[in-house]
């Protein structure tokens, strides 16, 4: 068997969990339909425009191994506890200037995401701020709740993490943090602010870790449809 996969060059990997109701017609949708959505915001003119793409991560102090490089005959050990604290990072990333927004907090409901879009919205108050989100209980909706001035709300299809490029950035954080037991939140908090300073502290660390197909939409919207780059 082991010949055969070399053959073909196969590699091993571990596969990308995906929730059983996923819809990948509704996630091609999407996609397509981005650039019209953005339209249908009708946005001021006026005013130079921001997009988000917004998620939480929840980080805790329950220790999790993940693979390290060592040598042949070695088998490595890692500290780890059983402790259930954690909290949730919450992160925005811009898609056209590359700035990022982040804020840590206890717990997830509605008046902690009104106040996270409220933080983004201050980053630039002269500027109209465009969030792209999943539908969790725990964000407004337009129609349904009450936005913060100059907030904007576009809802991605559900169970289509894939859609969202923050995953990722929980993906690179959580290597900062693996094999390892830490003390606190406190000392947590303080690992992964040091990770995200250096994304922001480097836009095109944050752009990099943008979907090519929002790029692509992004830059296709003219100052006709929405003005984001002025």
């Amino acid at each position: 068997m082991y010949y055969w996969l070399g053959k073909l060059a196969a590699v091993l990997r571990v596969p990308r969990p995906q929730h059983r109701q996923h819809d990948a017609a509704k996630a091609a949708e999407f996609r397509e339909a981005l650039r019209e959505r953005l339209h249908e915001l009708n946005v001021p003119r006026q005013r130079p425009v921001r997009i988000w793409l917004q998620d939480e991560g929840r980080f805790g102090l329950h220790g999790f191994a993940r693979r390290v490089w060592t040598l042949p005959g070695i088998k490595p050990v890692v500290p780890t506890q059983q402790r259930y604290e954690w909290f949730y990072a919450f992160a925005a990333q811009e898609c056209t200037q590359g700035s990022m927004e982040v804020a840590y907090w206890s717990g997830v409901e509605l008046p902690v995401t009104r106040k996270f879009l409220e933080q983004i919205a201050a980053s630039e108050p002269a500027a109209e701020h465009v969030i792209i989100y999943d539908g969790a209980g725990f964000h407004p909706k337009p129609g349904v709740h009450t936005l913060p001035e100059h907030v904007h709300v576009i809802t991605l299809p559900p169970y289509s993490p894939e859609l969202n490029p923050v995953e990722n950035l929980w993906d690179l954080l959580r290597d900062e943090v693996c094999n390892q037991a830490f003390d606190s939140l406190g000392n947590l908090q303080s690992r992964l602010t040091v990770a995200l300073q250096n994304y922001r502290q480097h836009s095109t660390k944050v752009t990099s870790l943008i979907h090519g197909w929002i790029k692509r939409t992004v830059n296709a919207s003219s100052p006709s449809i929405i003005p984001v780059f002025n």
